[in-house]
């Protein structure tokens, strides 16, 4: 007889980890199993992790924050991967990059 373990519950802390690197290794066009020989550990290490079955720890999401070239943070939603769009609000500029909030003067007539 076999063993069935059971995935996460929908919706849990790790299982939306899991589907951040999922979707994230599908962007890069990196499959789970290729892991094992990227990483070190094999495709059945990462393959039980990116399915919810057992947590990424902290040096997982450090050494796939390394391979994928994301911030560790965009695994638990904290940061997005991509940074500023160059369509969106800011130009693409980083804060960095924009004006300091006092720098727009009122006008003087």
């Amino acid at each position: 007889m076999s063993t069935v373990t059971p995935l996460p519950r929908r919706g849990s802390a790790r299982d939306l980890v899991a589907g951040q690197v999922r979707a994230e290794l599908a962007r890069a066009r990196i499959s789970v199993r290729s892991l094992g020989n990227l990483l070190g550990q094999s495709s059945a290490y990462w393959s039980r992790r990116a399915t919810g079955q057992t947590a990424f720890d902290v040096d997982d999401l450090e050494q796939l924050a390394g391979l994928l070239n994301v911030p560790v943070g965009y695994f638990v939603g904290a940061v997005d991967a991509r940074g500023p769009r160059p369509d969106g609000p800011d130009g693409g500029q980083v804060a960095s990059e924009c004006a300091a909030p006092d720098s727009n003067r009122e006008p003087t007539d």
